[in-house]
C-alpha cells in the first residue's frame, strides 16, 4: 500500500549568474519572446522575472486543482485545503477524499480479477554465452560419442547431439 499520498506543483532552478560573473565568464541565453526564459540557471534573476515565474506556477497550481475537482466533485468545497503540498498518510488522504480505498496491488488485481484477464509479463534472463571448460569438454565428449554411436549403428534410441548451442538427445 502506498505509504504517502502525495502531489505538488513546484519548480528548482540553480543558478551560477553570480559565480560566472566572479569569474568573468559570459554566458548567452538567446530567446524569441519576452518570457521564454524568466529563471535559469545562467542568467540574471530580476524580480520582474521571479514574478512571472510565480505567475506561471500558480496558473499549473489552479489548472491542476480545477482538474482534480472535475474528478472528484465532492472535493470542490476543500480543494484550497487539500492542494496545499502536504503530505499525508494513505488512511488519512482516504479521510480527505483524495484516495477511494486502500489496498495492496495484489488486492487490487484481485478485485478486479472476475471481470478482467490478469497477464503477468516476466522478463527472461538470457543464457550465458560462457561456458565452463569443463562444460564444454563434456559437449564435446557427448558429441564425439554420439556421433561414433551413430555412425557404427549403435546409437539405439539416444544418441547425444548439439542443436542451436544446447546439448539434446535425439532418437
Amino acid at each position: 500500500m502506498p505509504l504517502f499520498y502525495h502531489v505538488r506543483v513546484v519548480t528548482q532552478i540553480p543558478n551560477f549568474q553570480r559565480f560566472l560573473n566572479k569569474h568573468d565568464i559570459d554566458a548567452y541565453l538567446v530567446t524569441a519572446g519576452k518570457y521564454k526564459r524568466t529563471i535559469d540557471i545562467i542568467g540574471e534573476v530580476t524580480e520582474e522575472h521571479k514574478a512571472k515565474l510565480q505567475e506561471e506556477l500558480d496558473d499549473m497550481h489552479r489548472a491542476f486543482m480545477d482538474h482534480i475537482a472535475l474528478a472528484r466533485p465532492k472535493l470542490l468545497e476543500t480543494i484550497e485545503e487539500v492542494a496545499t503540498g502536504e503530505y499525508w498518510l494513505a488512511v488519512h488522504a482516504q479521510e480527505k477524499g483524495l484516495v477511494d480505498e486502500v489496498m495492496t496491488s495484489d488486492e487490487y488485481l484481485e478485485s478486479i480479477s472476475e471481470e478482467n484477464d490478469i497477464i503477468e509479463i516476466v522478463e527472461m534472463k538470457r543464457k550465458s554465452l560462457l561456458w565452463s571448460a569443463t562444460h564444454i569438454k563434456s559437449v564435446v565428449a557427448n558429441m564425439k560419442d554420439g556421433i561414433t554411436q551413430v555412425l557404427s549403428g549403435r546409437a539405439g534410441t539416444t544418441a547425444s547431439a548439439i542443436r542451436g548451442g544446447t546439448p539434446m538427445a535425439v532418437a
